[in-house]
């Protein structure tokens, strides 16, 4: 899926071109202000709960009520309290459904993009463990099938599992250390 992100911003930001500008920065105060008066202010109302502030008791003017329209892309799964806490997070900032349903796009998009680039990088680490100059080659099923030995006999359970699940056991500082164990162990 590929997301059109001048449209991802014009459902963003209705009526504008481009996302608002960030607020400039504060000028530099020109006089020391004690850390104290700072973090608490003599003009600071005595009831106020430090943790709450005057927007949690706003309700969001926008937000519908429930995001029936946005859609999961195909082969993304979500658990419940996940799809719960981002409609919440929605209704909290005042978003449309089609401003939910862009960013659901967008982050689904960041995802692809970073599997694509994890298989990648295993793809990368297998290559260059095959053409290894110690472990790579000729050796490569050798150097397999002892790592998995070694890992087998003296690993804990489900050590195996981790290396397949981070890709370790394709990594080619991960291999030639296992196969120097190994040959030590010989």
């Amino acid at each position: 899926m590929t997301v059109d992100h001048d449209q991802a911003a014009s459902i963003l930001y209705p009526g504008s071109d481009t996302p608002p500008a960030a607020a400039p920065a504060p000028a530099p105060a020109t006089s020391k202000a004690d850390p104290a008066d700072v973090l608490y202010p003599k003009d600071a109302p005595e009831d106020v709960d430090a943790n709450t502030s005057e927007t949690d008791t706003e309700a969001p003017e926008t937000a519908p009520e429930a995001y029936e329209a946005v859609v999961l892309p195909e082969g993304m799964d979500v658990d419940e309290a996940t799809s719960q806490s981002f409609f919440e997070l929605a209704g909290s900032q005042g978003f449309t459904s089609d401003q939910a349903q862009a960013l659901v796009n967008f982050q689904s998009e960041l995802v692809e993009r970073q599997n694509q680039a994890w298989s990648e990088t295993l793809k990368g680490w297998e290559k260059e463990t095959r053409n290894d100059d110690l472990v790579g080659g000729h050796r490569i099923n050798d150097t397999y099938r002892s790592a998995k030995t070694l890992v087998e006999t003296y690993g804990d359970e489900g050590l195996g599992d981790l290396f397949d699940h981070y890709g370790l056991n394709h990594h080619p500082l991960v291999m030639r250390f296992l196969s120097r164990v190994s040959d030590e162990l010989r």
